[in-house]
This record gives structure tokens, sequence and C-alpha cells, in this order.
């Protein structure tokens, strides 16, 4: 029997050494995304958790330094993950390159059967079988109402009110009526943010190709 875990926080040094330690033989599988993109989607996770409390993304960036200082969750410093050298080159260094695959966000998004192929071959499934990749999982969205969020995730005098008048399976679809009315498309990620923010990342980009 095989098992798998899929984590964006396994890629740390803490992960790392982790890994190493308890499961030194596991095939280790890497998805890096251009920076810049990955701290925004970060971002937009934040938001549509209720977490971040401004909605405009340099804001945030802004504030990252004073978030560091006063201890904030990690999840709510969006720049810092997208450094990849050091914790790539620690897992380079860990494990036998026969037991990593390293692919970039754009190759999978151009060739997702083509990259589950390589995966299943390297982890011993049948490469011939074709898996449904039509339904997309946890695709970035924002709350149109952040009160309105924090209602349907908190304990709210409304809902202690309506409890004894509504059964379990009302409340239920009533909650997710309203998470989903609640749900909206993100804007695109502001191209002169991007460049910026991938700016600070260029020396760690060259030495990520590099590796």
């Amino acid at each position: 029997v095989a098992g798998g875990e899929v984590s964006t926080s396994n890629f740390m040094a803490r992960g790392c050494t982790r890994i190493q330690h308890y499961v030194p033989n596991a095939h280790l599988i890497l998805l890096l995304r251009q920076p810049a993109e990955r701290a925004y989607s970060q971002f937009l996770h934040g938001r549509r958790s209720g977490w971040e409390p401004y909605t405009d993304f340099a804001q945030a960036l802004a504030a990252e330094p004073s978030r560091i200082q006063q201890n904030w969750l990690p999840a709510l410093c969006y720049s810092l993950p997208g450094f990849y050298a050091p914790t790539l080159q620690q897992y380079l260094t860990s494990f036998p390159k026969e037991q990593l695959r390293i692919y970039l966000y754009e190759e999978w998004q151009a060739q997702p059967l083509r990259i589950l192929q390589e995966i299943f071959q390297l982890i011993g499934v049948d490469d011939q079988v074709v898996p449904d990749i039509a339904v997309r999982y946890n695709t970035a969205a924002v709350p149109r109402s952040r009160r309105l969020l924090q209602i349907l995730r908190s304990p709210h005098f409304l809902k202690r009110l309506l409890k004894p008048f509504l059964g379990a399976t009302l409340r239920q679809q009533i909650s997710h009526t309203l998470t989903t009315f609640n749900v909206a498309k993100p804007p695109p990620l502001d191209p002169t943010v991007r460049a910026r923010l991938t700016e600070r990342y260029r020396e760690d980009i060259l030495h990520v190709q590099e590796l």
C-alpha cells in the first residue's frame, strides 16, 4: 500500500528535514509557479478565507514588513515564500536526483496529461490511465462581502436566533447558497505590481534557473 500527500507547506527547510528523516525514499514532485503569480494566489486565498483585511494586493505587500515584525500568520506574508532557491538547493542536496521531479506551473497548464503520465511512471502507477481533469478544485475567488463571509464562517447571533426554527439540512442549504452567491471571480494581477515584484525575485529566479 502506498500513500501520498500534497501541501505547499512541504516546500520549506523544516519540511525537507522532516521528510528526509521520516520517509527518505519518498518520491518528490515540485510544481514551481512564477513567484509574483504565486504571491498573488496566496493573497487571494487569504481574502477568500476572510483573513486578509486589504482588498488591494499592493497594500498588502506594503504592509508585509510590519506584519513580519508583529508575528502575523506566515500565510499573510505573501512575498517571502517566492524565494525558491534556498529551499530548492536543500532538497537537491538532501535527496537523490532520481527521487525528484520538478515542473513549471506553465508546463502543467499546457500539458497536464503528459506530466501526470510521467508522475505515474515515477510512482509505479499504470501510465495508460487517463484521469478526468475537467473539474478544477480550489480555484481563485474573492468574497463579494467580507462581512457576510465572517457571518457564515464564525459564530453570530443571527445564526443562534434562527437555529431553533430551521432544521440542519435547511441551514446547510442556506449556508451553501449564500456562500456560492458571495463568491466572485478575482481581478487579474496588476501588471505593474507583477513587474515590480518580479524584479525583487530576479536574483533568486536566476539561481533557480541554474539549479
